[in-house]
């Protein structure tokens, strides 16, 4: 009985399309003979500079505009990360909150 003809374009476009798969497929593999080309030789060192003094007002006021910005923007939402903001090389607002607190049972799929 033969094939109908649709069934024959499957067949040849499958049999076209597997060997351009396994070409684009070894080609994107990764080499373990090749050098490392970020070797310890191109390793950069950025020097930062010394951090300036900030007035306590400033940074007073920083922190005070940074908590408020943090308690209705972030705290709301559930915010869960870090936060640092520094001025010329000063931390003036450090603030973290995350889920690492919660006892195993609320988290049941992690565990």
């Amino acid at each position: 009985m033969p094939l109908p003809q649709n069934t024959f374009y499957k067949i040849s476009f499958s049999f076209f399309i597997l060997p351009i798969y396994c070409i684009l497929f070894s080609a994107s593999c990764n080499s373990a003979n090749k050098t490392d080309k970020a070797g310890k030789d191109n390793l950069i060192i950025f020097e930062l500079p010394a951090p300036v003094p900030v007035p306590a007002a400033e940074a007073q006021r920083i922190k005070i505009n940074c908590r408020l910005w943090y308690d209705s923007v972030l705290k709301i939402k559930g915010f869960n990360g870090g936060i640092i903001v520094a001025k010329d090389g000063n931390i003036v607002f450090e603030q973290y909150r995350g889920t690492g607190h919660l006892p195993k049972p609320l988290l049941p799929w992690l565990f």
